[in-house]
């Protein structure tokens, strides 16, 4: 039994169940829960991202799920991946999971960013907001939603490839 091999599967597996579990919680239920409760929803979710620091727990989990999966890809020999259909789509899901990443990391990450800025703004101002920024702040949510939308997608991809791929 290759020790190491094991315990980067487990991490690469318990990290991307969180990451890719989280992300379809998100998407399907929790942001569209936000947006149909307004103020309430808006106050639960600055806790979420911001004192809850989820953001950062799914870069974190998004992260050892890549290094480790790239490491024990390496290990197996970057020049076999692409001799069998299983390679293929082992590596078409690892194609798949670190578009996922890189796009949370650069793209939802800076729409969260914005938000909060836009939010914390609006506290700042000690008064009701200005149209500007409630277009703003809308704008923002709605571009986090198409988001995390597209990450459950291409998690929910990258999953199925990975779990099908010895079976091919």
């Amino acid at each position: 039994m290759d020790i190491y091999m094991v315990i980067l599967r487990l991490i690469h597996i318990l990290s991307g169940v969180f990451w890719a579990g989280a992300t379809f919680i998100l998407a399907s239920h929790i942001t569209p829960t936000v947006k149909a409760t307004g103020t309430a929803g808006q106050e639960f979710m600055k806790y979420l991202s911001g004192k809850a620091k989820l953001s950062d727990i799914l870069g974190l989990t998004g992260l050892l799920s890549l290094l480790s999966g790239l490491i024990m890809y390496s290990l197996q020999g970057w020049d076999r991946q692409l001799s069998s259909p299983s390679g293929i789509a082992l590596t078409l899901g690892a194609i798949i999971g670190a578009a996922a990443y890189f796009h949370g990391l650069f793209v939802q990450r800076k729409a969260i960013t914005g938000l909060q800025t836009v939010a914390t703004q609006i506290e700042a101002s000690g008064g009701p907001p200005s149209p500007d920024l409630l277009a703003q702040m809308g704008a923002m949510a709605a571009k986090i939603e198409k988001n995390g939308q597209l990450l459950a997608y291409l998690l929910g991809a990258a999953v199925v490839l990975m779990g099908v791929f010895q079976y091919l």
